[in-house]
């Protein structure tokens, strides 16, 4: 991709530099001024769907055959792969959505993968909104089988889909999180607001450090009731090793378990204090 002599002779350089230096949305604005705006979104759609385009079909039969599993009582088959680990995320969260208790989801990915699980697990028939949406239908709150997806930062098309949309988007570069920025009146801010503002909030899969969460989250508790925002994180994010003691080898069990107790205690403090943001 580096055509640029003066680029291409220190790519492989440049690249590690970049993926340490760049946060995701400086990586995606040069990759964008890089590819151009055409080869930029093609090259999306292709990481997304794996460059398969069966991918749907796969998640399909996978969600299909645990559901089978699961009414069976039989456990899951232990698959090896990065392919099996993600369906079977995808899985327990098309699960959740399955409940009835659940009104809308208001995604932050580009694919339609969630919407296949959803409607291949068979509770409800899962609609993906993106663009220029027609304004929220509450109406949606007696069709209990029927469930909305807002594609927020925009949405990309399998590769099998025959036409090509030249609406769709993404929120991924710079100027892409700027021009959405600047229209508050966007169905990319009111959709997320009422949700926020009507329902209780459950995140998944969110690190809350994205700047653009807490601008939402703030301004749907501005001058109203508080919300009720709850978010799935693991424990395993929070860094223990930078006050962890040093031990040697003859630590005793007693001063291990000890370390680890700490350890926990840190995890769940450290995680109370991110909270309160």
């Amino acid at each position: 991709s580096f055509q640029d002599r003066r680029i291409s002779n220190y790519a492989e350089h440049l690249l590690a530099w970049y993926t340490d230096e760049f946060e995701q949305c400086a990586q995606a604005s040069v990759v964008k001024h890089i590819l151009g705006e055409e080869r930029y979104r093609l090259e999306i759609q292709d990481v997304l769907y794996s460059n398969r385009p069966s991918i749907e079909d796969e998640v399909r039969l996978y969600c299909e055959d645990r559901k089978k599993q699961e009414s069976a009582n039989t456990p899951p088959p232990q698959k090896d792969g990065r392919n099996a680990k993600n369906f079977e995320y995808l899985y327990q969260v098309a699960k959740l959505c399955s409940l009835p208790v659940v009104r809308a989801v208001a995604t932050f990915n580009f694919d339609t993968l969630l919407e296949c699980a959803i409607n291949a697990y068979g509770e409800k028939t899962a609609q993906a909104y993106f663009g220029d949406v027609a304004a929220f239908d509450l109406s949606f709150h007696n069709r209990t089988q029927t469930l909305p997806v807002y594609h927020v930062h925009g949405l990309v098309s399998p590769p099998s889909t025959l036409l090509h949309n030249r609406t769709e988007s993404v929120v991924f570069s710079y100027d892409e999180y700027f021009n959405k920025n600047a229209d508050p009146l966007s169905w990319e801010t009111a959709t997320p607001l009422h949700l926020l503002r009507t329902f209780c909030t459950l995140w998944l899969g969110v690190s809350m450090k994205d700047w653009n969460m807490i601008r939402l989250l703030s301004a749907a508790r501005s001058g109203r009731r508080s919300v009720n925002s709850y978010c799935l994180q693991s424990l395993r994010g929070v860094d223990f090793a930078k006050i962890k003691p040093d031990c040697s080898q003859s630590t005793l069990d007693a001063e291990n378990y000890l370390i680890e107790a700490n350890h926990t205690a840190f995890q769940r403090t450290a995680m109370r204090l991110q909270a309160t943001l």
